[in-house]
């Protein structure tokens, strides 16, 4: 498949087992996202688009050595805190927003740099954007969900980061937003 220049795609990094499991919990006491639930996973960055039509072994090729420096032990992720995101396709999400150990973040800002030279655009919120796990898509947390979450989540808690993927954000979908993987 190819991703078009118009299209977009997200960098993920999936959570250590336990972490995965402690979301997977806190889900379990909320209401289905009208959307759908996806593996447990930071988001990195969001709104990257290629100058022009690739396809996505052409993408891999091209980011794949900058993804890689991403997953080791010391760069890893801490909870910053609990937040009900409002804005964006899902009018208000739950999530735990995370804090980027300064290797993460090095090798976050390598892969600004290392994607604009190599000819890919950067929406004007990638540049901001800070990472997060989503734990349900259009559900907020309610008391019950925010007490399990605020237990299982503290504040400064660690979570190893286990492996990347790449989702493209189609704008042909008729339902959007659509994510598709993009295989490693």
């Amino acid at each position: 498949m190819q991703i078009q220049k118009h299209d977009e795609f997200s960098v993920i990094l999936h959570l250590d087992e336990q972490a995965s499991r402690d979301l997977e919990r806190v889900r379990q006491l909320m209401p289905a996202s009208p959307y759908r639930d996806d593996p447990p996973h930071v988001t990195l960055l969001q709104g990257i688009h290629p100058s022009v039509t690739m396809s996505d072994e052409e993408i891999l090729r091209a980011i794949t050595p900058a993804l890689n420096r991403l997953i080791k032990p010391e760069a890893h992720v801490r909870v910053s805190y609990l937040s009900n995101l409002t804005g964006g396709p899902y009018k208000i999400t739950s999530a735990i927003v995370m804090a980027m150990s300064s290797v993460l973040g090095r090798e976050h800002i390598s892969l600004l740099a290392h994607l604009r030279g190599g000819g890919f655009g950067l929406s004007s919120n990638a540049m901001f954007y800070y990472p997060h796990a989503s734990v349900r898509l259009g559900v907020p947390f309610d008391a019950r969900s925010l007490e399990l979450a605020s237990e299982l989540f503290p504040k400064g808690r660690g979570i190893e980061l286990v492996s990347w993927e790449v989702l493209r954000l189609t704008s042909t979908s008729k339902r959007r937003p659509f994510h598709e993987l993009v295989t490693k």
